[in-house]
């Protein structure tokens, strides 16, 4: 069993489409990165897994439940680190 399935997820504000048919899993254990282009849809992309914004169309589930419950109990097992340009501390030298 997958930790988190997202099957066909979307997100748009307005017209414009942040997400677009979105379907990944994640396994127990396993350590993944994401990356991709400014304004790809990453942050967006987090939030919806975190549960920080609800998707417009599609399912997240979290080890097979969907449930508000399934992700409370996610968000207090799990962390995320969002590293933002220009707070990376910078060595100065002496």
């Amino acid at each position: 069993m997958n930790l988190i399935e997202m099957s066909g997820v979307t997100k748009s504000i307005r017209s414009t489409f942040i997400l677009d048919n979105v379907s990944l899993s994640f396994e127990r254990g396993v350590i993944c990165g994401l990356i991709g282009l400014n304004g790809a849809g990453k942050t967006t992309l987090m939030r919806v897994i975190a549960g920080l914004v609800l998707p417009s169309g599609g399912s997240v589930s979290y080890m097979g439940d969907e449930s508000a419950d399934a992700l409370r109990k996610f968000r207090r097992n799990s962390g995320f680190f969002h590293r933002v340009p220009g707070a990376v501390p910078r060595y100065c030298g002496v």
